[in-house]
């Protein structure tokens, strides 16, 4: 289990969301964390729903 999270680790994709999300985590408190996942996860969604039309045209 440790290789494999180390191997994630120093993949660049993973470390450029995980290092910013830890920054912040770190740095904001609680209220403002829940406000930035709440971004997150909106624009998470708002990309799905790209992704989907962009399939639904195929």
């Amino acid at each position: 289990m440790d290789k494999v999270y180390s191997r994630m680790y120093h993949m660049p994709m993973f470390q450029l969301i995980m290092l910013p999300l830890m920054a912040l985590a770190i740095q904001t408190p609680v209220l403002q964390l829940k406000q930035t996942l709440k971004m997150l996860i909106g624009s998470v969604q708002a990309l799905m729903e790209h992704v989907l039309q962009l399939v639904g045209r195929l």
